[in-house]
């Protein structure tokens, strides 16, 4: 074997091992699923019908797009069985992000013991370095009584058959009751009958901002076990931490949080839309600045005064006679 091709062995050699190597962790970073016994896994599954399931907000839900100012936008599939539904997807795909006071959710395969969901268990952080909140933890309700959801019992109609329900959103399953059957509490920050865990902001996340949401061993649940129930750390439904897209955002998010990668369970990130600047943009338009500057040029005079024009229809022309009065910057109270 000639010292070239023994060079050229060798180095294939190292390309094999180092890819190996690569392969057994490829989120990297301590990020791997220590090997031990585990309680309930999180639900990760994109292709069930007819919505996915995985935590959500989740950015492994939206496409890397140049037209909005996140740079993500939805990704839903607009074949709709009706028009309106079409429509509706399709306008969705234009929203660059998720709601930033929107609740998280994130389903199980098994029940939570909740005397573990904490504010250490579960965490929420802003991980975005051009954020004027970066490095905030969100303060998150965990059933603290910021929202209720009680409320007096009632049919809606005639043969409702939650007549007894307290609320809207849970079904009797998350009652708590006392031996003599009376209601002591409801649980308003997890569904029974799906396992699902729904983490409320107290307030306001930063907008058009990515966050990383951090579940860690801390929260535990039950799984049976060669037949036995068996309380221990909830686990993630991979062999990582992390879904590999977002492996290297979750290792920067640990940094951020100062969490060590062993505490963690399994976390993601999603980033919040920009609702303001959009608002702003139409305001700085009418003084003729910004992408909506054309506005200023279209403008009528008193446009930017408050008054009652006496106008309660649209009165363009179309469906009632034209007034001169009325034009498309009036929108009227009925309308």
């Amino acid at each position: 074997m000639s010292k070239q091709t023994g060079w050229m062995v060798w180095l294939a050699a190292a390309w094999l091992v180092a890819a190996c190597a690569a392969s057994e962790d490829p989120a990297g970073g301590g990020l791997g699923v220590e090997v031990e016994v585990h309680g309930p896994s999180i639900v990760f599954e994109p292709l069930r019908l007819p919505l996915p399931e995985v935590p959500f907000p989740n950015d492994v839900s939206l496409r890397v797009v140049d037209d909005t100012r996140t740079g993500k936008a939805w990704n839903l599939s607009a074949e709709k069985p009706s028009e309106h539904r079409r429509k509706l997807f399709e306008r969705a795909n234009h929203t660059d992000g998720f709601g930033p006071y929107a609740p998280i959710s994130v389903s199980f395969d098994g029940p939570l013991d909740l005397a573990t969901v904490t504010d250490e268990s579960v965490v929420v952080v802003n991980i975005d370095p051009k954020s004027p909140r970066f490095g905030e933890r969100v303060a998150l309700d965990l059933g603290r009584g910021h929202y209720p959801t009680r409320m007096r019992r009632g049919a809606f109609f005639g043969q409702d058959p939650q007549v007894d329900a307290y609320d809207l959103l849970f079904g009797p399953a998350n009652d708590v009751v006392s031996d003599a059957g009376d209601l002591v509490d409801r649980l308003v920050h997890y569904e029974m009958a799906t396992n699902t865990l729904i983490l409320r902001p107290i307030r306001p996340l930063a907008q058009g901002a990515e966050h990383a949401v951090l579940i860690t061993r801390e929260l535990k649940g039950w799984r049976m076990v060669d037949g036995e129930p068996t309380l221990a750390s909830v686990r993630s439904p991979f062999p990582y931490k992390a879904h590999a897209a977002q492996a290297e955002i979750i290792r920067r998010a640990l940094d951020v949080a100062q969490m060590p990668p062993e505490a963690l369970a399994f976390g993601w990130s999603y980033t919040t839309a920009d609702l303001v600047t959009p608002a702003l943009n139409l305001r700085r338009g009418v003084y003729g600045e910004g992408p909506a500057a054309y506005l200023a040029d279209n403008r009528r005079e008193g446009l930017l005064s408050v008054r009652d024009t006496g106008i309660t229809h649209d009165a363009n022309g179309d469906q009632f006679e034209a007034d001169p009065r009325d034009h498309d910057y009036i929108l009227q109270a009925d309308f």
